[in-house]
């Protein structure tokens, strides 16, 4: 609509009012834009038509920029041109770009101000990774998914990206599934998701960055540099057997029976044992938040590791004994059964939800469990009460509730898990080339997926097992948007035949059924699969 202008003229004794209509641009710019990650110009150009001008020649224009959106307005002039063109590069670090457009029409003398912004899609935002080989050395392969296009399938990363081969045979992957990884210092910007990759050669084995195209974050940072002592006979990579590091607190990983914690830096220390602990041996362990929950074989018992109770003065450099916490026992038994002495097979620590539980609540308030198989063809579910619980000194025991059930056909020692805070009292098992989901409130296990090859499922994750925490502007719980599915929902499977490998993803209802199914083959043996995301804000 015209500007109008209301003109108070004064006479000798009275006032007259005049209201005159002046030129007044009108002009459409996208709140935002959204690309894909590559090199390539994008032309911001605003469309203008004015309500008297016959041309533009009565307009000026200043544009701004910057890579944050509180100080755009505020930034330099960095050109005065009609439209802009602005170079996106496949290097670049940078996945938000601010504009502040100002207008000024030089008949009026008035300011038309208008914001915009670039969104590039970071590569490798959503990708299921796949650690595999062809009878060599290691590969990794993987998944990615991108906006509204088909998911992009690669073989071999550092193939396609042109990085030198890897050299050892595969052992792990491992998530850093952080909103923004937190990686120590000037070693990481703060944007980019990352994780970890082993294989038999140490010197090639620690934490990389997908949105760098898989590059380490800086030269040379692999396990020699990462480990708080890394003399001959300390640390067998070719034994690690657990990684995980979720929302908060760092991470942990298991190596030959030893716990070592991943604080917010790029060093990993053993945990320090609780003196009358005496010697143990871990086999299964849950990062949940800031809790790791344990099992160890060689006393058959539960332990618990509280990551939060020493100081974060020197984060990621301290030496083991700067680290005041320790590996401790689980107390206060339940139902009269023991605590120590366990002889039943543990299968599988994992986490479940806590009813009642408010959404985007701290992933220290939902419960853990373990699954382990006896005698007499019996399978026992060990319900622990929430993370924080276990540490409190509190009346509530260690253990909740052992329930004591039939054990279903097929699970056993080749059985893999999976399990998230999208299910209470569900976990997922496979049975050679089938997955089932094992409610334990009615002790009935369903059949859900069955490979059409045949073959032995080597490997199950949820892309993730916490969901994503709230946005601290929004308050939104966010699944990833180019994903298209809760991720605490997702379940990637693994199934190898033979020497060729198979990626399966399935997409489950909110009652843990297949929703829908994508198969993904050409890939060698693999060893271990994991999700790698990051937040992305979705387009207003």
């Amino acid at each position: 609509m015209p500007v109008a202008i209301l003109l108070t003229v004064t006479s000798c004794n009275e006032k007259d009012q005049i209201l005159i209509n002046i030129n007044e641009p009108l002009v459409d710019l996208p709140r935002m834009l959204r690309v894909i990650q590559q090199d390539t110009i994008i032309r911001i150009k605003p469309e203008i038509r004015q309500t008297f001008a016959i041309d533009e020649s009565n307009l000026t224009f200043a544009w701004r920029h910057s890579n944050t959106m509180g100080n755009v307005a505020n930034r330099p002039i960095f050109s005065t041109g009609r439209y802009v063109d602005w170079r996106i590069s496949s290097s670049d670090i940078y996945f938000d770009h601010f504009f502040w457009l100002e207008i000024t029409d030089q008949l009026t003398g008035l300011v038309y101000p208008y914001y915009t912004r670039i969104n590039v899609l970071r590569p490798f935002l959503n990708v299921w990774a796949v650690l595999h080989s062809d009878n060599g050395p290691a590969k990794l392969g993987g998944i990615e998914y991108i906006a509204d296009l088909d998911p992009i399938l690669r073989l071999d990363m550092f193939d396609y990206f042109g990085h030198p081969p890897l050299t050892g045979k595969p052992v792990a992957l491992g998530a850093i599934n952080y909103d923004r990884s937190s990686l120590h210092g000037a070693y990481a910007s703060p944007v980019f998701n990352s994780f970890f990759l082993i294989t038999t050669n140490p010197n090639e084995s620690g934490v990389y960055a997908p949105a760098r195209r898989f590059r380490p974050y800086i030269p040379d940072i692999f396990v020699p540099q990462m480990l708080q002592n890394f003399t001959p006979g300390f640390f067998d990579v070719s034994k690690i057997t657990y990684i995980y590091r979720s929302n908060s607190d760092g991470g942990s990983l298991i190596n030959d029976g030893r716990l070592f914690q991943i604080r917010n830096g790029l060093k990993w220390y053993e945990a320090n044992i609780q003196a009358d602990l005496g010697e143990i041996y871990i086999t299964h362990a849950l990062r949940a938040g800031a809790i790791t929950v344990l099992f160890d074989e060689k006393g058959g018992r539960f332990l618990f590791f509280d990551n939060r109770t020493h100081s974060t003065a020197h984060v990621g450099m301290f030496s083991n004994s700067e680290n005041q916490a320790e590996i401790r026992p689980m107390h206060r038994p339940a139902n009269n059964f023991p605590l120590y002495g366990i002889t039943h097979n543990v299968l599988h620590i994992g986490v479940g939800n806590q009813p009642n539980r408010t959404p985007g609540a701290p992933f220290g308030q939902v419960r853990s469990f373990a699954i382990a198989n006896g005698e007499n063809n019996r399978t026992f579910i060990y319900q622990f009460p929430t993370t924080q619980q276990i540490v409190a000194n509190t009346a509530n025991p260690s253990i909740e509730m052992v329930r004591d059930i039939g054990t279903p056909n097929g699970l056993d020692t080749n059985s893999r898990f999976a399990s998230s805070v999208a299910y209470n009292n569900i976990v997922f098992f496979s049975a050679e080339n089938r997955i089932y989901r094992l409610d334990f409130s009615t002790e009935v296990a369903t059949l859900i997926y069955t490979h059409p090859t045949g073959g032995e499922i080597v490997a199950m994750r949820m892309a993730k097992q916490e969901p994503l925490l709230p946005d601290r502007q929004t308050g939104l719980d966010y699944y990833i948007e180019a994903y298209g599915h809760p991720i605490e929902r997702s379940l990637g499977v693994a199934v190898n035949n033979g020497a060729s490998g198979d990626l399966v993803v399935l997409h489950l209802t909110a009652a843990g059924l297949v929703e829908h199914t994508a198969v993904f083959s050409g890939f060698g043996t693999i060893t271990d699969i994991v999700f790698l995301c990051d937040r992305v804000l979705p387009a207003p």
